[in-house]
């Protein structure tokens, strides 16, 4: 039933338009204030699988089941305090707003239920002909907006939160053609096959923003002892700099999209270019994110003095072409 019903949105979706260069189809620009891989990241992508299971529009693992929208995400809790701005992908009419819904973790301490309010703090944008874009999770009393309101692209509409059914600082960003959720990466008629390309409604001058990653180092990070996945999504592992008296020094890692058979190399190398710590790992299964850390303790009365960096490195030979992402951070003891 599902595999029936997304083949006839498909069809309706090419009588309609004939080819993805139709007239009405509106140009997209990235909808957040940011640099995606360095500030922020593509986190999640629409489900493109019609029946059960899901996989994103390269055929990759970055989504979920029945995900209809895109999720850009911050790297921590810590970071909504800066105010990371929303804004409007497309000029358009203001059709709907929701503030005042409380920026908290959905299963959190606290957590009251969401039901109704799944979008948490939002705001609604006909685009006309039939198109409308919606962005969810804002940051409480941030929407600055109104319905009725005109809006221009890349008018400020918000800051992104933690509003609403999330887990995690992100913008879900959607976009619908009359009740049809569309892939603003393959466009109204999505090309058939995974990874084939289509006609995105990204503007030329996001093609780049909006490119396509397979796996994110997010997060690299030190410690002065065993750390906590929480503390390190919360922001409360982001030093810049460690006492040389710690009783250990850790360096840790978060990823996004890790595949079964990956290989992850952690190494933490001192001033003087000696390896402190080091971990290799062939990781066993599939997780949109993961975290990881080595460290060593501390044997003699001090550690020496200087800037220390930390390397992360994820290899995936899986697949063609083979996968290389590599990070690193200056993190200082004194």
């Amino acid at each position: 039933m599902m595999r029936s019903s997304a083949g006839a949105t498909a069809l309706a979706l090419l009588l309609l338009f004939g080819s993805a260069n139709a007239g009405g189809v509106p140009e997209l620009r990235f909808p957040v204030d940011c640099t995606p891989g360095e500030d922020c990241w593509i986190y999640q992508y629409v489900d493109t699988d019609p029946g059960p299971g899901a996989r994103d529009y390269t055929c990759g693992l970055r989504s979920y089941e029945g995900h209809k929208g895109t999720d850009i995400a911050l790297a921590d809790l810590k970071s909504i305090e800066r105010g990371v701005t929303v804004v409007a992908a497309a000029e358009g009419k203001v059709r709907s707003i929701r503030d005042g819904v409380p920026d908290r973790l959905h299963d959190g301490p606290g957590a009251t239920s969401v039901e109704g309010r799944e979008c948490g703090n939002g705001v609604a944008i006909q685009h006309g002909d039939g198109w409308e874009s919606m962005y969810c999770h804002l940051r409480n009393g941030s929407v600055r907006v109104r319905p009725g309101e005109q809006v221009d692209q890349g008018q400020p509409i918000g800051e992104i939160g933690l509003s609403g059914m999330t887990q995690f600082p992100h913008l879900h960003f959607a976009v619908r053609y009359g009740e049809a959720a569309i892939d603003p990466f393959t466009g109204p008629v999505p090309p058939e096959g995974c990874g084939v390309p289509g006609a995105p409604l990204w503007s030329d001058a996001d093609r780049e923003a909006t490119r396509y990653s397979p796996v994110d180092i997010y997060q690299i990070g030190a410690a002065v002892e065993a750390p906590e996945a929480a503390a390190a999504y919360a922001g409360e592992l982001d030093a810049d700099t460690l006492p040389s008296s710690a009783p250990a020094l850790v360096a840790w890692t978060t990823l996004a999209a890790v595949r079964a058979g990956d290989q992850l190399t952690i190494r933490l190398v001192s001033p003087a270019g000696e390896t402190v710590a080091k971990s290799e790992t062939i990781l066993e299964k599939n997780q949109i994110r993961y975290f990881a850390y080595t460290g060593r303790r501390l044997t003699g009365p001090s550690w020496p003095s200087g800037d220390y960096r930390i390397e992360v490195a994820l290899v995936r030979e899986a697949g063609d072409p083979s996968v290389r992402k590599s990070a690193d951070r200056i993190i200082t003891v004194r």
